[in-house]
């Protein structure tokens, strides 16, 4: 017997780092890569916003209860990030370490625990390696776990997928998006994503003496996996995901000042 249930899912999430109001105006060509710049330390505070809303169809298929889900995601994390000095070949370490950070997590108006104790991730850090071109060429963290493989699996393909050479006010670049999302799924392949997405970068300019660059940028692709089945067998997770969003970038110190991403994931 085959079954099968649709699922929608809306999401908006917002990152912001640095936060300030920007006036932007256009200016030279510009490598998009945010990579920290050599020999600095730079202390931000992020705050995270995820809302979902999750809607399963498949009438009286369905469990009981199983209706239209409302969940919301903040967060806020100190964070500070050292910058070691340029090696001959031009390569660089960059140290982030989590200091304070604050997170509740809402279902349908009630608090739910968050996945880990919050004081677990203070004093956390990871260490990244760039060479000259700003591309993530390794990343140390402590521990040795399938998370920590997945976190460095993540950071290595997202660098990897972004362009070396410079672009201008109103061009576009085209990335693959492909990664595996790390989420257990027990005798499964895992979730992977797969898909395109476009960038343009719409203003540079100056932000309180600051070079801040803004751009916005559209995706679409797929998640699938092939999870073990209860009670034997096997199923399939096959959804399409597309979104768009709004990124800036401070270009003096090559970090993300703040960004907004809206998708809607059916399957």
């Amino acid at each position: 017997m085959t079954r099968h249930a649709p699922t929608h899912v809306i999401a908006a999430g917002i990152v912001a780092c640095l936060a300030a109001p920007a006036v932007f105006a256009q200016s030279e060509r510009i490598n998009i890569r945010p990579a920290p710049r050599p020999d600095q330390t730079v202390r931000m505070t992020m705050n995270q916003s995820l809302d979902m809303d999750l809607t399963i169809e498949g009438g009286a298929a369905l469990p009981a209860g199983a209706g239209p889900v409302k969940m919301a995601v903040r967060m806020t994390m100190e964070m500070t990030q050292k910058t070691g000095p340029a090696r001959p070949d031009g390569s660089y370490d960059s140290e982030l370490t989590v200091g304070q950070n604050h997170m509740t997590i809402e279902m349908n108006g009630a608090p739910l625990p968050a996945a880990a104790p919050q004081s677990q991730m203070e004093g956390k850090s990871v260490t990244v390696t760039y060479d000259g071109n700003g591309r993530i060429i390794d990343v140390k963290m402590p521990g040795g776990d399938a998370a920590t493989d997945a976190v460095r699996q993540m950071l290595r393909s997202f660098s990897a997928n972004l362009p070396v050479s410079t672009i201008g006010v109103g061009e576009t670049v085209t990335t693959p998006l492909e990664f595996t999302l790390p989420l257990p799924i027990p005798g499964g392949t895992g979730m992977k994503m797969s898909g395109v997405t476009k960038m343009k970068l719409v203003s540079v300019g100056t932000d309180g003496g600051t070079r801040v660059a803004r751009f916005e940028s559209t995706s679409d692709g797929q998640i699938s996996a092939a999870p073990a089945s209860p009670g034997g067998g096997s199923m399939t997770v096959d959804m399409t995901i597309g979104g768009d969003g709004t990124t800036v970038i401070d270009l003096e110190k090559g970090v993300l000042r703040s960004g907004e991403t809206r998708a809607r994931i059916s399957g």
